[in-house]
């Protein structure tokens, strides 16, 4: 099971090392911001794409490339100082360097998924309508996949139910961020949930 945390790390791996001079932060430091600000963008993506359909048409190379990735994971205008407070009470981070720092997460994070989404497809030398078809399925195992880590409607029922239920996205991230903040697994629940309430008020969710 990937998540968006996994999948930031993998496609920008040098990106704590290079943001740590940047913002005059430790690595550590970064790796707690990055922890910090993610449920925002799980959140957030939650909100723009509620069905696997939309993750692929969210994450269209085409896409990724046109928008502001902050409008990409949070609508028009996002007001992300309560965003950056939020993550600063449980990281310890300075809010006015998490605010800064937003902008460089969200294309760092926009790249990685719009890459494990339809990167298979670009490897794959052969004919215009074999890419396309290799990317419409690559595409759609993605989907499928994000759909189910973050908890969204499928665009289609699977043909055969899965023995066991995949693992709560917000029950494993708990588990990670707590490990990367070094907090109570209390405190990073009410993160989290704290963090919903901030994107639903923002992006006028439920």
């Amino acid at each position: 099971m990937v998540n968006p945390f996994d999948v930031m790390t993998k496609f920008g791996n040098p990106f704590f090392q290079e943001q740590a001079p940047r913002f005059g932060l430790s690595q550590q430091d970064i790796m707690r911001a990055t922890a910090a600000l993610m449920p925002a963008f799980m959140y957030g993506l939650r909100q723009q794409a509620p069905t696997s359909h939309d993750w692929l048409a969210m994450f269209q190379p085409e896409r990724v490339q046109s928008i502001d990735p902050m409008q990409l994971f949070f609508g028009t205008k996002p007001a992300v100082n309560p965003i950056a407070e939020q993550a600063a009470m449980i990281s310890g981070i300075n809010a006015q360097i998490l605010q800064d720092f937003l902008p460089v997460m969200a294309e760092t994070l926009a790249k990685g998924l719009g890459q494990a989404a339809f990167q298979p497809a670009k490897a794959a030398p052969a004919p215009q309508a074999d890419s396309r078809k290799a990317a419409e399925d690559g595409g759609a195992a993605w989907g499928a996949m994000m759909a189910s880590m973050m908890g969204l409607a499928p665009e289609e029922p699977e043909p055969e139910p899965e023995p066991e239920l995949p693992p709560d996205p917000v029950e494993q991230s708990v588990d990670a961020f707590a490990q990367m903040l070094a907090t109570s697994r209390e405190a990073q629940e009410q993160h989290i949930h704290t963090m919903q309430s901030i994107i639903s008020r923002m992006m006028g969710g439920a």
